[in-house]
């Protein structure tokens, strides 16, 4: 999910996720591993801004939080949230490289077939 989808305004009482034409059913290691990508920006500068272990165990613990609330509670009361959320970072990060291989590939086919006039190779 690239954050310019993401739209919340002051005075809004929602946020607002636009943009889902390349949305599919996928694997939820994928989804997350894809949307920290999405945080290097057009630039693509993973070193500088690919999210680092600290955020992102924190970006895991709010998901479970919020997808999960019973297993959440079921982890923090038999104290393994922590083994819990130390595991998830290798699984979701493995699936990073499938998100460059996706969207590189997702770039060969719009250079061959886009009528949009811009250089998806180089992007």
């Amino acid at each position: 999910l690239l954050s310019g989808n993401i739209l919340f305004a002051d005075g809004w009482t929602r946020v607002q996720i636009i943009d889902y034409e390349y949305s599919t059913p996928n694997y939820r290691g994928f989804d997350l591993a894809n949307h920290f990508c999405e945080h290097a920006g057009f630039d693509f500068d993973l070193d500088k801004y690919y999210p680092p272990q600290s955020v992102q165990t924190r970006f895991f613990k709010s998901y479970l939080m919020s997808a999960s609330p019973e297993l959440y509670a079921e982890l923090k009361a038999t104290t393994q949230l922590d083994a819990f959320l130390d595991a998830m970072y290798p699984l979701v990060n493995r699936f990073a490289t499938s998100s460059h291989l996706y969207w590189g590939m997702w770039a060969l086919i719009q250079a061959k077939h886009s009528p949009i006039d811009f250089d998806f190779i180089t992007y």
